[in-house]
C-alpha cells in the first residue's frame, strides 16, 4: 500500500512538472502555469452574461483560436471608453456592443454567427466555431 501512494505521488509530481496539474483535490486551479495550459487548450470560451470580462473572452477565444459563445449583457461604456464600432462610434448601448463583438471579431477573421436564446431578458449570443489549426490571431 506504501508503495502504490509512493507512486501516485511522484505521478502527481511529474504531471505537475508538465503543468497537467489542474488543482488541488477540490478542482480548484491553484497552478498559474496549469491555469495557462488550461486556457490555452480551451475548445469553446463561454461568457453568458459576463460584463466587464466580455471583451476578455472575445481576446482569449481569438489569441487561441477556440470556438466561442457570448451572451452579453452589460455595455460598461464608462469603464471601456475605447471601445468603439469601424466607423468610430463608441459603444454606449447594448446594440453597439453586439455589433462590436462581431466587428472585433471579423478583423480577426473569424466567421462569426449570432442568434437569439429563448430566454427573457439580453437573450443575443454572438459565436463562432473558431479557427482551431488555422494562424493564431495577430498580435
Amino acid at each position: 500500500e506504501e508503495e502504490e501512494e509512493g507512486q501516485e505521488e511522484e505521478e502527481d509530481k511529474e504531471e505537475q512538472e508538465k503543468g497537467g496539474e489542474l488543482g488541488d483535490d477540490s478542482g480548484v486551479v491553484v497552478d498559474e502555469s496549469a491555469a495557462r495550459n488550461l486556457l490555452r487548450s480551451a475548445s469553446v470560451i463561454v461568457g453568458l452574461h459576463p460584463d466587464q470580462a466580455t471583451g476578455a473572452l472575445l481576446q482569449l477565444a481569438l489569441a487561441t483560436g477556440a470556438a466561442f459563445a457570448i451572451v452579453p449583457c452589460c455595455v460598461y461604456s464608462a469603464e471601456f471608453k475605447r471601445r468603439r464600432l469601424g466607423d468610430g462610434t463608441p459603444v454606449k448601448s447594448y446594440e453597439h456592443l453586439v455589433a462590436w463583438l462581431r466587428e472585433t471579431a471579423e478583423a480577426a477573421g473569424v466567421v462569426v454567427e449570432e442568434d437569439r436564446l429563448d430566454m427573457q431578458g439580453k437573450n443575443r449570443v454572438v459565436f463562432s466555431h473558431g479557427r482551431r489549426g488555422q494562424e493564431p490571431a495577430p498580435g
